[in-house]
């Protein structure tokens, strides 16, 4: 067979000439000026080109790398502050770029066809008022004596999660691969607990018994997952296998032994909160998969929320003590409260960042303005006053009052259209998916009580973000039940008409 032919428009062969000449000047140019690292430019322009073509793996490939590339290098080889570090010279990140390029083919989309997509479904009200919200406390923050560092850096996490929900409802609406999503995430999840796990047991994690400066208690540092990321990860994994098990559906064998596995990595992380959200998202998704309704059991579903709510306030989240995992179980007691400098600590930032609303209830501080110490610290964070462990009172304190409307706002939206797929959806998998997602948002609402998460680090940010995204997506995917639709679907449809 004869090789094929490329034929060329008349013209564009002296083009691709003057553009190879071009290039190589502008690479010996780099060369000089920069060092080697610019003869990497052409391959990264190729890949990038790659990816914007392709947004599915582009979007697998955000949510992969946000998963496993943790900050713990002893368990992981390639460490956040590598992946999560500036490109160069450039302002950008390496899941800004992602983010960028997925939003780029969202709006070639866009103006390509006429074919609608689900852009941001029901979240387009909560997300506008954030992003006014936003645009509040960056001028409050700029006019006021903020950090520009931390202005700019908060004002970026907070962008990401206007844009990212939109980019993966894009893409997951188009392509319809909202239930293909739920198998890569278990599977990705699955296998990043277990490396943490396998840390644990060959002493490689910092917190593994045997590891260095480690004796019989446990190290200051978690075993397993410090970051929120993969603990509500893993919570939510639990919960949609625990859906899937009441409900009866087809499960794969591995995933049976993959369920107890990943609740030995949420003990071993030590965070009291997310044992809070696992337990409360267990009783939520219990009463609900089970078919159980009635006042009695409405009753009992807004009590767990409620003694949930009251344990995290009063004892949960600190995680810088030295405690074995019984230790930590037993600090739970509100009367232990005070027996760590962790717990102590918390207490006098809330205390102060009380006051510093009070005294500016209608602006907040603005973006990058640090918090007044009116009130003694038992211990000593650096940039401890640019952020607040209650992740509610730090988007009132950042943004002002539209700031904290924006955030209930946002999560009634998520767990209202979580709940609203699980009842509609017509596909067992993403009903699960959909139904743990919104016990695991009532369990990350719990835990956020206690640590700053969502809107202030980069990594849950991504991962709410893309499960908001999900939901869009999921909702827009749903039709009108049919026969081979189970009776609570059947049951909806009617009530809803």
């Amino acid at each position: 067979m004869s090789a094929p032919r490329v034929r060329l428009r008349s013209g564009v062969g002296p083009l691709l000439l003057v553009a190879g000449v071009l290039l190589g000047v502008l690479l010996w140019a780099g060369m000089a000026v920069v060092g080697p690292a610019v003869a990497l430019l052409p391959m990264a322009l190729v890949i990038c080109w790659w990816l914007f073509w392709h947004p599915l793996p582009t979007l697998g490939l955000l949510f992969a790398t946000t998963v496993l590339i943790e900050g713990q290098s002893e368990v992981w080889p390639v460490t956040l502050d590598r992946w999560y570090g500036t490109i160069g010279p450039t302002p950008l990140h390496p899941p800004d770029l992602l983010v960028l390029l997925l939003l780029g083919w969202v709006v070639h989309e866009r103006v390509r066809t006429t074919r609608p997509g689900p852009g941001l479904g029901p979240f387009a009200p909560p997300m506008a008022l954030l992003a006014v919200a936003l645009a509040f406390g960056l001028v409050t923050g700029y006019l006021g004596a903020s950090d520009r560092i931390d202005l700019i850096g908060s004002a970026r996490v907070l962008a990401l999660l206007l844009v990212v929900p939109l980019v993966t409802a894009e893409v997951l609406g188009r392509t319809a691969r909202t239930r293909a999503a739920v198998g890569f995430a278990v599977a990705l999840v699955a296998g990043r607990a277990a490396i943490a796990l396998a840390g644990v047991l060959t002493g490689r994690a910092p917190g593994a018994p045997g590891s260095s400066g480690v004796t019989a208690a446990v190290s200051a540092e978690a075993s397993t997952f410090y970051e929120p990321t993969m603990n509500f990860l893993m919570v939510v994994t639990v919960l949609g296998i625990t859906v899937a098990l009441v409900r009866r559906l087809s499960l794969p064998r591995w995933l049976l032994l993959v369920a107890p596995m990943l609740l030995v990595t949420i003990a071993l992380s030590y965070r009291r909160s997310f044992w809070i959200a696992t337990i409360l998202g267990l009783v939520l998704v219990l009463l609900v998969a089970t078919g159980r309704r009635g006042r009695p059991w409405l009753v009992l579903g807004g009590a767990a929320v409620v003694l949930a709510l009251y344990v995290a306030i009063s004892a949960g989240g600190s995680t810088d003590a030295t405690n074995p995992v019984l230790y930590r179980a037993e600090s739970l007691n509100p009367s232990k409260l005070t027996t760590t400098t962790g717990d102590r600590y918390r207490l006098d930032e809330q205390r102060n960042v009380l006051a510093e609303l009070r005294a500016h209830p209608l602006t907040g501080l603005g973006l990058g303005v640090p918090w007044t110490v009116r009130f003694a610290l038992s211990e000593y964070h650096e940039g401890g006053q640019l952020y607040t462990h209650v992740t509610p009172l730090w988007f009132w304190l950042k943004l002002g009052p539209l700031g904290l409307v924006a955030y209930v706002w946002l999560w009634a939206i998520a767990i209202r259209t979580a709940y609203r797929v699980w009842r509609r959806g017509s596909d067992g998998r993403v009903r699960a998916g959909a139904l743990a997602l919104a016990a695991g948002f009532c369990g990350l609402i719990v835990a956020e009580l206690t640590g700053p998460f969502t809107g202030i680090d980069v990594r849950i940010t991504l991962v709410v973000g893309m499960c908001f995204g999900w939901l869009v997506a999921a909702a827009a995917a749903i039709r009108p039940p049919t026969g081979a639709e189970d009776d609570d679907a059947r049951r909806y449809a009617v009530a809803a008409r």
